[in-house]
């Protein structure tokens, strides 16, 4: 199993270079940064003590920073504006002492290499042996998904959530739930929907996760603070918050609720920032409860394993409300951890290859570029309606995969669950059956 996995991560990571060699870096280079200009001005601004809030001063200083032909989003748009927390805006300081050209090249390249680390740092939440396969698993899924050209190329902090997740998950295997929750405290700082992870912990008993995700949390806003301006908080929570949370009916929404919007509601107005989801926001909190009772319902009596909370994860981009098509990025980190040999040690060939077959399609939709279709194109094509949610199909295949190893262990493992040992009790394990193996030879 071990020699089929490397050989498919091998594959895998060689397909995924030359995807990125021949479409993903065009993409990439073609495509404007405009969350990083966002955000940077948004970090020009918070280090200036300026209103971070301020649309139309903002707008001003993007035509100032970076030049009128380039910086052209609308003064009225939610997403045409900057709408993170200032801690996001915090995140971009280091880069303002560049100019804009080589500030976002930087910036790309950070991303780049924390998404690289946040693969190798959830691997070594597995077995020694499930490592190597692991990671090439994780590398070949990034350089084969758009999400990934799509981060990369907007300037997003999908690499910051990437590395926080996969601390947490690092740490759950340790038993050190005061790391977990910490990181997990950043992640949700950042994006609301890692805080689905801090829920569902709860639910498994380990609630010692909350108090250190508060803190870290108040503690990366009260430094924003400092360098800014304590009006700024205030405002992102009384105002921009509300607003975020109406979703967007905009093509890039891969939720659940945005793509169900798009299949039966009437609004075909999916090219706009300034469209929200109404009452279809709503599905949101049906998706959360019914994704979070599945992973539950599966291991209540089991101890909690690292694929739970890779489960989490895509029940958390599944719900949404917003999901934009560079979040899938985070999936990576689930596949790493699906990449843990005991889970298909002792499965029936068949089960292993339908398997397989489900996360192939899966990667495949994610490999596909967002289409941008106008209301005539929609009128007059209704497929339009179901490819608008290729990667909302594709976090799904990954989920029901999840779901059926964590429901259905190995019939060679003992029923209790495959990984039921810390990654530290697994490695003592391996070095003690190491040193007996030198003594009977000797």
């Amino acid at each position: 199993m071990r020699r089929l996995f490397v050989l498919l991560g091998v594959i895998f990571v060689i397909t995924g270079a030359v995807n990125l060699a021949v479409y993903s870096s065009d993409l990439i280079d073609h495509q404007q940064p405009v969350d990083f200009e966002l955000n940077w001005v948004g970090a020009h601004r918070l280090v200036d003590r300026e209103p971070l809030y301020d649309r139309a001063a903002s707008q001003r200083d993007g035509f100032e920073l970076i030049g009128p032909g380039r910086f052209d989003f609308s003064i009225g748009a939610t997403y045409a504006s900057y709408s993170g927390s200032p801690a996001t805006a915090l995140l971009y300081v280091p880069f303002v002492p560049f100019d804009h050209d080589p500030a976002a090249d930087l910036y790309r390249g950070v991303q780049v290499v924390l998404m690289a680390a946040a693969i190798v740092i959830t691997a070594f939440a597995l077995p020694r042996r499930s490592r190597l396969p692991a990671v090439l698993v994780g590398a070949g899924a990034l350089l084969w998904g758009y999400p990934f050209a799509e981060s990369i190329g907007l300037g997003q902090v999908d690499g910051f959530i990437m590395v926080a997740l996969a601390i947490a998950i690092w740490a759950s295997v340790r038993d050190q739930w005061r790391v977990v929750g910490a990181a997990l405290g950043i992640a949700t700082l950042l994006k609301i929907s890692p805080g689905l992870l801090l829920v569902y912990l709860v639910l498994r008993g380990r609630r010692t996760v909350i108090l250190p995700a508060i803190i870290s949390a108040a503690g990366l806003l009260a430094v924003a603070t400092i360098v800014g301006r304590p009006g700024d908080t205030v405002k992102w929570v009384t105002d921009v918050l509300p607003e975020v949370s109406k979703g967007g009916l905009l093509v890039n929404n891969q939720s659940i609720p945005a793509w169900v919007a798009r299949l039966f509601g009437s609004n075909l107005n999916w090219l706009s920032l300034d469209t929200d989801l109404g009452a279809w926001r709503f599905l949101a909190f049906l998706v959360m409860a019914a994704g979070l009772a599945a992973v539950f319902l599966v291991r209540r009596r089991r101890p909690l394993v690292p694929l739970e909370l890779g489960a989490v994860i895509l029940v958390a981009l599944l719900a949404g409300p917003v999901t934009w098509d560079h979040y899938p990025t985070w999936a990576v980190l689930t596949l790493v951890l699906m990449a843990d040999l005991r889970w298909w040690e002792g499965r029936r060939r068949g089960e292993v290859a339908a398997l397989l077959v489900v996360l192939a399609g899966g990667l495949a939709l994610m490999w596909k570029k967002t289409l941008y279709p106008t209301a005539d194109v929609i009128r007059s094509d209704w497929t339009r309606h179901l490819e608008s949610g290729t990667k909302t199909v594709g976090m799904l295949a990954f989920l029901a995969v999840a779901l059926w190893l964590l429901a259905r262990p190995p019939e060679a493992v003992a029923p209790e669950g495959v990984p039921e040992t810390s990654a530290r009790t697994i490695e003592h394990e391996e070095a003690d059956s190491g040193e007996k193996g030198l003594h009977a030879r000797r």
